[in-house]
């Protein structure tokens, strides 16, 4: 039984369903980035924008390739490193802490971001495969003699 007989809209082969909720997730790294830019921009040095910028990367892992990790990973490197430089916020040995500290942040993040997008599509080649077998399955059996018993 699929989808469409429980009522339930069928997943096209890609494996995950269109839709709102699916285009709003798909936005939402380029939110984060955006949210993390203006934060940057409109609030006091102390305070960073780094959280919005890791959460890019982690946001977008099971969504997209697995090179949209490293863009929105590296875009928010780009944005921490203009902004500490526009900013002159790289003056000083604790300024300097502070950006390698958040550059080093975003790589682990962005990095587990790429593993986090392997895994998942490890997962959901196999379940594809699963499913094809599955769906075969039936078919074969409906197809093939039924087995006489000798008398």
């Amino acid at each position: 039984m699929d989808d469409r007989s429980r009522g339930a809209p069928a997943v096209p082969p890609g494996g995950t369903r269109s839709g709102g909720a699916g285009q709003l997730a798909r936005t939402l790294p380029f939110l984060c980035l955006a949210v993390g830019v203006a934060f940057q921009v409109s609030t006091p040095r102390e305070l960073t924008g780094t959280p919005l910028f890791a959460a890019a990367p982690l946001i977008s892992a099971p969504l997209f390739a697995w090179w949209a990790p490293v863009l929105f990973g590296g875009a928010g490197l780009l944005a921490i490193t203009v902004f500490y430089a526009v900013t002159g916020h790289m003056g000083g040995i604790t300024a300097l802490h502070g950006l390698v500290t958040e550059l080093a942040t975003l790589l682990c993040v962005t990095a587990i971001a790429v593993f986090l997008n392997r895994v998942v599509r490890r997962d959901r080649n196999r379940l594809a495969s699963d499913r094809g077998v599955a769906e075969t399955a039936p078919a074969v059996r409906r197809a093939q003699p039924p087995l006489r018993r000798p008398t």
